[in-house]
């Protein structure tokens, strides 16, 4: 049971944090996590000096002879006035959040075979057009499987994030990791 950085987007990391993303699906061609494996988050990050920030921050980071440095996040709006966000893939352990997750499953799917419940559980938000959407679809092509709003909203966000890799499309529906985690309290 190893613990792990797990990359995630700023629009994500809310979600992750609120509970309402569970669930994550990624173009691994080998399984990189274990059920068990403890994840850390790895998010859009900055080290600044704690007067060079508009609002709050939670941890502290080693305090130097000109003041106090604090570890933020884009994730929670901080706006830097100096500095520049540094990308979530050179997160180093120490600046991750304190939260960790388990993973609690782990395996391969086909990428269309996602369920409207697992497609809520990968955090999805869901609008008006993603209904009107499907109900169109489905009405007017019966012969192919029906989609639900949040499937309709994930192949959105598929195609947003992976879309431009050449075969990991949503309409290439390639053979992806599927990693289910919980917060460890």
């Amino acid at each position: 049971m190893a613990e792990k950085g797990i990359i995630f987007c700023t629009d994500l990391i809310p979600k992750i944090l609120h509970g309402t993303k569970t669930v994550t699906r990624r173009c691994h061609t080998t399984l990189r996590y274990a059920v068990g494996d403890v994840l850390r988050l790895q998010e859009c990050w900055a080290c600044v000096w704690a007067d060079r920030i508009h609002l709050p921050c939670e941890p502290v980071r080693a305090d130097c002879e000109w003041g106090e440095k604090r570890i933020v996040y884009k994730a929670d709006g901080h706006i830097l006035s100096i500095g520049k966000w540094t990308p979530g893939r050179f997160m180093f352990k120490w600046a991750a959040r304190p939260n960790r997750y388990r993973v609690t499953a782990a395996g391969f799917v086909w990428l269309q075979d996602i369920t409207e419940k697992d497609a809520m559980r990968e955090g999805v938000t869901i609008t008006e057009a993603h209904r009107i959407v499907c109900a169109c679809f489905n009405q007017r092509r019966p012969d192919l499987a029906r989609i639900g709003p949040a499937q309709q909203a994930f192949s959105e966000l598929w195609e947003c994030l992976n879309g431009t890799r050449k075969g990991w499309s949503w309409d290439d529906n390639p053979r992806v990791a599927r990693y289910a985690f919980e917060e460890i309290k």
